[in-house]
């Protein structure tokens, strides 16, 4: 019975189209805003892990060199007092994610990135309640789109909701600009901030994902249908 009760329910659908609903627009806004913090996670994990050849082996030689001399008391003080400096260093050194999330959260953030004239808002939703979980924007052109941001809610990353935002938001240009219109992606958008006091290395995280972004974008737009 249970079996045949869970074949009939219906399957959440997905819906992606252009927006004008002020709720959909600040829900747009918000997964905007939390990308940009959650690559504070991102930074964090990849000082921490992503550059071992850089980080590790000093730590390692002091640490040999202190159990070489019979120290293991000040080896483990040293073990301890390093952690709490790293992380606390790392902390500092991130917080500009978060600062720069808050701006980008502000009211004057959201005009300017929803209100602007010629901002086509895409979203993505989910389920029988239409919940928001993808947003992108595009400012359209009188020859092309560029686009200015694209976020998808953590949870539902890596199943093909950023590829159908960005099929959408090429759909949208070329209705509105011509059957040919180039869409890229902007030089600077929300997801491009970086750290100036974290060195380029250990920033090559979002290179790559930007630049699979991007690969997806002209991917789609040579595909999409006229």
């Amino acid at each position: 019975m249970a079996s045949q009760s869970s074949e009939s329910e219906p399957v959440p659908e997905l819906t992606i189209s252009s927006t004008t609903s002020e709720d959909e627009m600040l829900a747009g806004h918000k997964l905007i805003t939390d990308s940009v913090a959650q690559q504070r996670a991102t930074i964090v994990r990849s000082l921490l892990y992503g550059q071992p050849h850089l980080t590790i082996p000093p730590y390692i030689l002091f640490l040999s060199w202190l159990c070489s001399k019979n120290n293991i008391p000040t080896a483990l003080l040293f073990c301890a007092g390093c952690t709490i400096a790293i992380l606390s260093a790392v902390g500092r050194f991130t917080d500009g994610y978060i600062a720069e999330a808050e701006k980008l959260g502000s009211k004057r953030g959201y005009e300017a990135m929803m209100k602007t004239e010629g901002h086509e808002i895409v979203v993505a939703r989910w389920g029988p309640e239409k919940e928001v979980i993808g947003v992108a924007v595009v400012k359209i052109g009188e020859e092309r789109g560029v686009l200015k941001a694209l976020a998808v809610r953590l949870r539902y990353r890596k199943h093909g909701v950023g590829r159908g935002l960005l099929e959408e938001a090429v759909r949208v240009v070329r209705a509105k600009v011509g059957a040919e219109a180039p869409v890229v992606f902007a030089d600077h958008h929300p997801n491009s901030f970086r750290l100036a006091s974290v060195p380029k290395v250990f920033n090559t995280v979002f290179d790559k994902e930007e630049a699979k972004a991007r690969a997806m974008l002209n991917d789609v737009a040579k595909i999409q249908p006229v």
